[in-house]
């Protein structure tokens, strides 16, 4: 388990502004175009198509009993579905809308970062942002959470349990899935609190059991990237997709550990740079939700019509150029948009403060270095962002800047004093 989790980046305007904060980025932006991205041609797709429309349904099992390894129960009986060329697409596309945080896991003043510093922060231009690892284990994977429920599946009484064990954390994280997952009859439960429900935990009780939240919660939205030596393993990983679906059993709890798998398997030739990955909790949720809503649909179905319709509308608002979807499978470049999909991660509201900035060694603090007296515009925004935190919360962010000079016995970068506010 690493210290730190660390976001090399370049300095980009509204950065350190309140209303904005860490860039996030869809798959497409990613610089490994083969990172989380499917590239078929239309006669793979056509393969694939008669491979899972050939499958007898012994076979369908089997792939799902090997991938499940046998830690959720599946369904013994299949109700196949056929799927088409186009259904194919619209489940690859579905998987480019989902937004995600890349972050390094050895300390930026480590020397061995140093092509992290080339590639992700302009060649030392830019800048290391470094948190502390345990606060965004913590806030995005729902450890009280899955405490509070595991404890509440393996108690018999379960109305004494709430009354003594629900507080307003776990409260607010469950209200959190229920909006996420559309969660069906929780209009008053989103309107009660934590006194409420002590007050009559029955109807809490079989919101939980309704809606599956053992599994919902026993996920993680920060992983560890798998390397391997594959180049294909998002391939396996997308056909146990598609098998799920036709096969009725595509639900939270795998639909979870099967994103989480297909956006955290790289192949090793990147494993220098030890990466773990933030997935966005609401938007892996909107992917399982219209999945599961639409089960096995292909486009003589109305819902794979309303399918299409929305998520044309959702990768317009992510500034995706949508495909068309009887026409060869391409994503152009996009850009975001200021708006509430604008692809950033704000501070404090979502993601924790960072605990030190490191400053490249080309990053200019004084618009002239014989003239110390007028400091840049994007050093006074990180000093105005030290302050704010400061005066705010009580957080003071240590800023460094790295010198040009290396330690090469300890493989370090040498770093300067601690830049005061």
């Amino acid at each position: 388990m690493p210290k730190t989790l660390t976001k090399f980046s370049i300095f980009r305007e509204g950065l350190f502004n309140d209303d904005a904060g860490i860039k996030i980025s869809l798959p497409a932006e990613f610089n490994d175009s083969f990172d989380a991205q499917l590239r078929f041609s239309d006669q793979e797709i056509d393969c694939l198509v008669d491979e899972f429309n050939s499958l007898p349904d012994a076979n369908v099992n089997k792939g799902l009993a090997i991938f499940n390894n046998d830690s959720i129960e599946l369904n013994k009986i299949v109700a196949r579905k056929p799927i088409t060329p186009e259904a194919i697409k619209y489940y690859i596309q579905r998987l480019q809308t989902i937004h995600i945080l890349c972050l390094n896991s050895i300390s930026s003043v480590d020397f061995n970062t140093s092509p992290m510093w080339g590639i992700y922060a302009n060649n030392g231009k830019g800048l290391a942002l470094e948190f502390d690892y345990m606060e965004i284990e913590n806030r995005f994977n729902h450890a009280s959470l899955k405490s509070f429920l595991r404890d509440f599946y393996h108690t018999n009484d379960k109305d004494d349990f709430i009354r003594s064990s629900l507080n307003d954390d776990v409260l607010g994280h469950i209200k959190e899935f229920v909006k996420q997952y559309n969660a069906e009859n929780a209009e008053d439960f989103l309107k009660s609190d934590t006194q409420d429900i002590k007050d009559n935990p029955s109807d809490f009780v079989k919101l939980l059991y309704d809606n599956n939240f053992s599994s919902m919660s026993l996920t993680n939205n920060l992983i560890p990237i798998t390397y391997n030596s594959r180049f294909d393993t998002l391939v396996d990983i997308f056909k146990t997709y598609v098998l799920l679906i036709i096969s009725g059993n595509y639900h939270n709890a795998i639909g979870y550990n099967l994103a989480n798998s297909f956006f955290s398997n790289k192949h090793n030739i990147w494993q220098n740079e030890h990466e773990y990955r933030l997935i966005i909790p609401n938007f892996v949720a909107q992917l399982i939700n219209e999945v599961e809503s639409s089960n096995g649909f292909n486009e003589k179905n109305a819902n794979f019509n309303n399918a299409i319709s929305d998520l044309k509308l959702r990768t317009e608002g992510l500034g995706i150029k949508t495909l068309k979807f009887k026409e060869n499978l391409e994503l152009s470049s996009f850009h975001y948009e200021s708006n509430e999909l604008d692809g950033n991660m704000p501070f404090d509201g979502t993601l924790p403060f960072p605990t030190k900035i490191y400053l490249g060694w080309n990053f200019k603090i004084y618009e002239c270095e014989t003239c110390r007296d007028v400091v840049t515009k994007e050093f006074l925004a990180i000093q105005s962002f030290r302050n704010r935190v400061k005066n705010n919360h009580g957080i003071l962010i240590e800023l460094y800047k790295l010198k040009e000079e290396v330690d090469y016995p300890n493989n370090k970068f040498n770093i300067g004093e601690l830049i005061p506010l």
